[in-house]
């Protein structure tokens, strides 16, 4: 058996074209359109290309808010540990010691936002895994 599918533009029509052996040595055609079954599979592919599409798009935005969370976390606690910072310098009486632990947190939450940044890089990079801090 022999079976193709092809395109007959004078009719604008999609052709099944079946050929098979017959018992007297000859052979037996059988045609059919499936002018319909291509568009159906057409809309089909459509179809699928677009789902995967929203997939993609979903999963770029809970990555994006994922990534704006870890990186965010840090940063408020830099900005916290600042605004405390001044604080403790006004007073009358600065507390050097408090502010000072204040300052070397703010370093460390900016190595920590720095750290996330690194990660989603080399996650993009293919990259091996990083040695933790």
């Amino acid at each position: 058996m022999v079976a193709d599918e092809l395109y007959y533009a004078p009719l604008g029509e999609w052709i099944e074209n079946h050929i098979y052996p017959s018992n007297d040595g000859g052979l037996v055609t059988f045609q059919r359109y499936i002018t319909r079954r291509k568009q159906m599979e057409d809309e089909l592919h459509q179809a699928q290309g677009e789902l995967a599409h929203v997939a993609r798009v979903t999963t770029l935005g809970e990555l994006t808010a994922s990534i704006a969370h870890e990186v965010n976390q840090p940063l408020a606690a830099i900005v916290t540990n600042g605004q405390a910072s001044l604080r403790l310098l006004s007073r009358s009486q600065p507390d050097i010691d408090e502010a000072r632990e204040a300052v070397q947190s703010m370093i460390d939450d900016s190595l920590r936002a720095s750290e996330v940044i690194k990660r989603i890089r080399a996650l993009l990079k293919k990259a091996g895994p990083q040695n933790p801090l």
